[in-house]
């Protein structure tokens, strides 16, 4: 798999072409994969962001902020930011920003999706009281509205619906992370 597409390829096309790739390699492996494909999804839309960071801030994929027991997929920190030692636990005030990395979207049963993602979201607002964005790669017809009224629709991206692509919807992504960066 290469990462660079050509010229006429938009980032958002690229990192679903890619997205697609990994879901292949990955097929018919088993539940104890999953966990290494939403990493290299969080890796991937890591690579992709990393274009169009605000200069002074990295990614770090895999991490946890200091004081909170939640894993997150991406945490925007300080470029100098030092984890704690031993650790990919990040001191609350370097960390800028939190984001959520979906590769599938959100499978819950007998639970509304509304409001278990806001759950989530509450959850991490009292552990970090950091900003929080939603990455879904991809996402079912029946759960995107769920997704978008419990989330909010300034911190919810969708990129896929079923198999429709919503174009923009990675520029507005990028565009939301530049944003809560620069107010964190």
């Amino acid at each position: 798999m290469t990462l660079i597409g050509d010229s006429t390829e938009t980032d958002q096309g690229a990192l679903l072409r890619h997205v697609s790739e990994l879901r292949e390699r990955f097929r018919g492996k088993g539940y104890a994969w999953n966990k290494l494909r939403g990493d290299a999804y969080a890796r991937l839309v890591s690579y992709y962001l990393s274009k169009a960071l605000l200069p002074g801030l990295s990614l770090v994929a895999n991490g946890w902020v200091e004081g909170s027991g939640i894993e997150f997929d991406l945490l925007v920190v300080d470029k100098d930011a030092e984890p704690v030692p031993f650790t990919n636990s990040f001191p609350k005030r370097r960390v800028r920003l939190l984001i959520e990395v979906k590769g599938s979207g959100y499978f819950y049963k007998k639970v509304d999706t509304a409001e278990r993602v806001t759950r989530q979201r509450e959850r991490v607002r009292i552990e970090t009281g950091k900003p929080i964005l939603f990455l879904l790669l991809r996402e079912s017809e029946r759960n995107s509205q769920s997704v978008l009224r419990g989330i909010g629709i300034d911190d919810a991206f969708i990129l896929r619906i079923g198999k429709r692509e919503i174009p923009g919807e990675w520029t507005r992504f990028v565009e939301r992370v530049n944003v809560l960066c620069t107010t964190a």
